[in-house]
């Protein structure tokens, strides 16, 4: 087969630190090669460099055997090259359909018009969307559908799709995946980046990035070929001190039932339903995280996503994690040591900043505690400081759909965080889809919630 794409002696480093050294990457034209690695390895770095929004200190990329070169999503459009991105890049308060072509900077005021243009899109991928719906009246789930239109609009020769396979529950990975495949049979060619051993196997191709440089696997890998680093593994279950209830739960999201938690508890809440999990989280931290959790990001308006950045981060490793905390997993964390006996039953009030608690992503908790090495070069000490105190201080956690996201190395690092709350007498109550939480160290998951 042809090359399609090239990247030669390709290195990238942030205020000193060297994401990688000289990547040489090579993609065939018609092939799907899979990009993986652990959080933290630069899989979206590469990325963002191929599609144009970061440049790199040396190295070359060739498309088609030709130099390239392009500082900007859409002149990387010109040269045939599309980016799904990891964070979400569509605009609430828009339709489909306007989302659809602002994305493809064809964006016009004639609505019908719009609409024309994305339904045969729409219904060419077989997503079953309403093109005038606004974005905000979509479930997760269909918005990561509808980001892989706007990316797929352009008809791109090459589509990165920047891992948003840990997103989205099984029966749309398997429609995400089979809309790739029906495209890749078209000529189409991807790259995916990915931290799950489940899409590492899905390719024609597997690379692995490691240590700064990026190994060529094996071609139709299997799951025998994956590092050991990549596989999953249980551990025990973990269980509090049998004592007096620390903290009591009322009407445990309208469901009736009072939840009990006495120190060292780290309680497993499983449902089915991406509201519930919502739901279960307004009525135990008495706030809505969602809401801040949910903040869209197009290139277009980088200048509005800065703004906000700036209004709620301290450093460039904050405002990094920041920009991925909508769309993985997080932790609030709260102190509760003043009442010997904290009693929710206080409805979550709407715009009450005295119910907000600091949100962080997963991601950023578990470098910031020295439990995971990817993203620790992130993280300057003046923050691990502050963490570290945060984490001492607090004795409440509430951890939700905190295995999104994560490679196996960091989801193992999160149970020995589990274990830690627990020795330490602190109290922890874990929230999400149960297809999500199925690699967390509890031997037996409570539902209860369905």
């Amino acid at each position: 087969m042809d090359r399609v794409v090239e990247m030669r002696r390709i290195a990238k480093s942030y205020d000193g630190n060297v994401i990688f050294d000289k990547i040489d990457f090579t993609l065939q034209k018609g092939s799907i090669h899979v990009i993986a690695g652990i959080n933290g390895s630069g899989k979206s770095t590469l990325a963002k460099i191929l599609s144009g929004q970061l440049d790199f200190e040396t190295g070359d990329i060739l498309i088609n055997g030709q130099l390239a070169k392009y500082t900007d999503l859409k002149s990387a459009r010109e040269k045939g090259i599309g980016i799904m991105h990891q964070e979400y890049m569509l605009i609430p308060d828009l339709t489909v359909a306007e989302n659809v072509l602002f994305g493809a900077g064809e964006y016009t005021p004639n609505r019908k018009r719009m609409y024309s243009k994305a339904t045969p899109v729409l219904e060419a991928l077989g997503i079953d969307l309403d093109p005038s719906m606004k974005v905000n009246e979509l479930d997760v789930e269909s918005q990561i559908l509808l980001e892989f239109a706007v990316a797929v609009y352009s008809n791109p020769e090459v589509l990165i799709v920047d891992d948003p396979f840990s997103l989205v529950g099984s029966s749309y990975r398997k429609k995400l995946l089979k809309i790739i495949e029906d495209l890749n049979n078209k000529g189409m060619s991807f790259i995916l980046t990915t931290v799950d051993p489940q899409i590492m196997i899905c390719g024609d191709e597997l690379s692995i990035i490691d240590e700064r440089i990026l190994i060529r696997q094996s071609s139709s890998p299997r799951e025998c070929d994956l590092p050991e680093s990549f596989q999953f593994s249980h551990q025990s279950s973990i269980t509090g001190v049998a004592e007096s209830p620390f903290m009591i739960v009322d009407n445990l999201a309208r469901s009736g039932i009072t939840l009990s938690l006495s120190k060292g508890d780290v309680l497993c809440l499983s449902c089915e339903d991406s509201e519930v999990v919502r739901l279960l989280t307004q009525s135990i931290s008495r706030q809505d995280p969602f809401r801040d959790n949910a903040i869209p990001m197009v290139q277009e308006a980088k200048s509005f996503f800065d703004s906000f950045l700036g209004k709620s981060s301290r450093s460039q490793s904050a405002k990094y994690f920041r920009s991925m905390c909508k769309n993985t997993g997080f932790v609030l964390q709260q102190m509760l040591q003043k009442k010997s006996v904290f009693r929710s039953r206080i409805r979550v009030k709407k715009n009450a900043s005295s119910n907000r608690e600091q949100v962080m992503s997963i991601k950023e908790f578990l470098a910031s505690l020295d439990f995971t090495n990817g993203f620790s070069k992130l993280i300057d000490e003046e923050d691990r400081k502050l963490a570290k105190m945060r984490y001492d201080a607090c004795d409440f956690f509430v951890f939700v759909e905190p295995t999104v996201g994560l490679d196996p190395l960091s989801i193992k690092a999160l149970g020995e965080v589990f274990c830690d709350i627990s020795d330490k007498l602190k109290t922890a109550v874990v929230i999400g889809r149960e297809e999500n939480l199925k690699w967390l160290p509890f031997s037996a998951v409570q539902r209860l919630i369905r």
